[in-house]
């Protein structure tokens, strides 16, 4: 069995979930994506333990058992119109806000 890990279930590995510890060892591989190593950093980088956090991730991809998955360019561009998308809502909401503050 091939076990594709996402955000949340690295966080509940590394949480030491029973069921996802259990499906791991199963598993004779398991890959985890260049998209969720990077929301994991972001992560990362927005905690308080940055450091003991980089160190696990960077000893669980050590492991031979373990693959990191490059994205496509068709997944990188499905995020950048996601990224995209989510700038204009904020720059929509940011905005009007300011300028119904400055009317009132």
């Amino acid at each position: 069995m091939k076990v594709l890990l996402d955000t949340n279930a690295y966080s509940a590995l590394m949480s030491g979930r029973s069921e996802i510890i259990d499906r791991i060892r199963r598993a004779e591989r398991v890959f985890l994506s260049t998209i969720v190593i990077g929301e994991l950093l972001f992560g990362f980088r927005n905690g308080n333990q940055f450091d003991k956090n980089h160190r696990i991730l960077e000893t669980f991809l050590d492991n031979p058992f373990v693959e990191p998955v490059p994205a496509t360019l068709t997944t990188a561009d499905r995020i950048a119109a996601m990224l995209r998308a989510n700038l204009i809502v904020w720059l929509y909401y940011r905005f009007s806000l300011s300028f119904r503050d400055i009317a009132t």
